[in-house]
């Protein structure tokens, strides 16, 4: 049987662009990093990367994935903006509401 104990650590989000770490008090098993479970069970870097820990309870799993949602709404953003900024150099005055909404993927 493999010892899962050894990686029982606090849920932390790797640091953002800005360098901020984020933290909870919580201990979650760890999967995907340089010395994490998938390692050790033999899978090389990004195979299981789709999940950052887990927690059992008898039959239950429970996965945790960590985003950094704060950066992911920046990037939408300056990708709104930029589109936004596109159209209007493109018709030579600002677009519609309409026009900024069909512009955007779905």
């Amino acid at each position: 049987m493999f010892d899962k104990n050894p990686y029982l650590q606090i849920i932390k989000h790797a640091p953002c662009s800005e360098g901020k770490l984020e933290r909870s008090t919580l201990k979650a098993f760890k999967i995907d990093d340089d010395d994490d479970i998938a390692k050790a069970l033999g899978f090389h870097a990004g195979m299981v990367n789709k999940v950052d820990y887990f927690l059992t309870n008898t039959n239950d799993v429970q996965l945790i994935e960590l985003t950094d949602l704060k950066e992911c709404v920046q990037n939408c953003h300056a990708y709104i903006d930029t589109e936004i900024r596109q159209l209007q150099a493109f018709k030579g005055e600002a677009p519609t509401k309409r026009e900024e909404r069909d512009r955007l993927p779905t």
